[in-house]
């Protein structure tokens, strides 16, 4: 800003409200900024607003974008709700859940340990685990998958008890082997862009984010964000972005998807109009990856997806 370094203290997600309009975003903490500056609104805040000077003052004007409020995406057992900046999902349990595990870890190898908790760490920073006041209910038991072409380890929840109490259909879910027979007849100049941290943009509901229960470091927590392993978390997905490449009659024709991955046919939209849709509701990509001569769809017994081989 001024040319002084600024130190980043971390990143939290918070509520802001700006002429009774709310927004959930990431926002980057700093011990100080410049001086007499102690918030800085982004262009993912600005957008929806009016910019207008009154007497040399800037004013947030009335909302400069037509599109609704609110937008919903139903399915048969759950729905997600979209406020301008955020969605976020609510399903419907069978029964109140009951948790009997009391298991808050699985056993993770000594090598691995370190890049763990980093990572568990990091969930808690972002607001993705929530503390909590503990209880006697059960809890979700983390456990680490090691991902060694990439070098990473991951958190993940074991979702199998929670899963016996959520009212969840899989009666339109994708079958992995037509979608990659499908995506075989994009053209080469195609390519392939991801969500990042696909399942964990999707925030929860309190009535179902509070039974999901989690303890680390003696520490409870509640997982406030759809997590891999729910049983309905891949047609929640699906749902949502079906839902937002179809606002864009144009990306709707060029694309494809597979729950978070995404193909695009270059020939027809280019990749920055496509991520524009997806940032204008709230959701994060990796970088693009381009389809070319030095990449091939793997064979579906091999697990799909694509791989690069020699040319």
């Amino acid at each position: 800003m001024d040319g002084s370094l600024i130190e980043c203290l971390g990143e939290a997600d918070v509520r802001l409200t700006v002429r009774d309009r709310t927004h959930s975003v990431r926002a980057i903490v700093s011990f100080n900024l410049i001086s007499g500056v102690d918030v800085i609104l982004g262009h993912d805040i600005l957008r929806g607003y009016r910019i207008l000077f009154d007497r040399g003052q800037l004013v947030l004007g009335a909302c400069a974008e037509a599109r609704r409020e609110v937008e919903v995406v139903k399915g048969e057992n759950f729905e997600v709700v979209f406020d301008g900046a955020s969605w976020t999902a609510r399903w419907q349990w069978k029964e109140e859940p009951r948790l009997r595990n009391r298991t808050s870890q699985y056993e993770v190898p000594g090598k691995l340990r370190g890049k763990f908790n980093e990572e568990v760490e990091k969930w808690v920073e972002r607001g993705w685990l929530k503390p909590r006041a503990p209880n006697y209910g059960g809890l979700l038991p983390l456990m680490a998958v090691e991902h060694k072409r990439k070098g990473k380890v991951r958190p993940v929840l074991d979702f199998r008890e929670l899963n016996e109490f959520v009212s969840c259909s899989g009666a339109d879910a994708d079958v992995c082997g037509d979608k990659l027979r499908s995506w075989r007849q994009f053209p080469e100049n195609s390519a392939l862009l991801d969500l990042k941290d696909a399942y964990m943009q999707i925030r929860v509901a309190g009535e179902c984010s509070s039974a999901m229960r989690v303890q680390f470091r003696a520490e409870h927590f509640e997982l406030t964000r759809v997590g891999f392993g729910l049983n309905c978390a891949p047609q929640i997905m699906k749902a949502v972005l079906s839902y937002v490449l179809s606002r864009d009659k144009d990306v709707s024709s060029a694309t494809d998807h597979y729950y978070d991955d995404i193909i695009i046919n270059l020939d027809k939209v280019c990749a920055d109009r496509v991520k524009k849709l997806l940032v204008e509701y709230g959701l994060e990509t990796k970088p693009m990856e381009k389809i070319d001569g030095t990449k091939r769809l793997m064979d579906v017994s091999g697990g799909g997806g694509w791989e690069n081989h020699a040319t």
